[in-house]
């Protein structure tokens, strides 16, 4: 009991992967002619009516050898209701997205496809740019905790510390990357 205690109180991600985590690359405000993207709506947790704002992320999809590369481009919080829906519409139809995960759609495993590619260093974030997206992200990032094992594990941030909509955006991101096909690339992120 005492080891499922302690590995639930331990960061899901090391300083290592949290590293990995650190792109070079920029935020984008608009897509890049030719690239490919993908999109994830991350829905508060907890009550219905949740404090904590939509979290619409899109990612782009890059070929890595055999393997796929996914870099976080951009993120747009909305509360839920007329501009949520005017916010996803408007992601989705400005970046050209080829998938958009959301919460239910993605199958389960997505907390350990989320952890693999991390693990891997498949997935990056946009590079500092002085945002309050960039800050919450990895203020996420550090709290994040997995809860669960194999297809039932759960992505998580202590709801005492605020919302978890930038990790489970992220892990959605993941999902939606893995049903993108590019030329000379696997299905599957890494």
């Amino acid at each position: 009991m005492v080891t499922l205690v302690q590995a639930q109180t331990q960061r899901l991600f090391t300083l290592e992967q949290r590293a990995g985590l650190k792109g070079r690359h920029p935020r984008l405000s608009a897509p890049s002619p030719g690239a490919v993207y993908v999109a994830a709506v991350a829905l508060p947790t907890g009550a219905q009516r949740s404090p904590f704002p939509t979290t619409v992320a899109v990612g782009e999809v890059q070929p890595n050898g055999a393997q796929q590369r996914l870099h976080i481009v951009h993120h747009v919080r909305a509360p839920a209701g007329d501009a949520l829906h005017a916010s996803l519409a408007c992601v989705v139809a400005a970046w050209g997205c080829q998938a958009v995960a959301v919460p239910g759609a993605a199958p389960r495993g997505t907390a350990n496809a989320l952890v693999a590619a991390v693990a891997a260093g498949g997935v990056a974030m946009y590079r500092d740019d002085g945002s309050a997206d960039y800050q919450e992200f990895w203020a996420q990032i550090v709290r994040a905790r997995m809860d669960g094992a194999g297809l039932f594990a759960r992505l998580f941030v202590e709801p005492a510390t605020g919302d978890d909509g930038y990790l489970n955006s992220m892990a959605l991101l993941v999902e939606a990357a893995l049903e993108v096909e590019q030329p000379g690339a696997s299905t599957r992120a890494a």
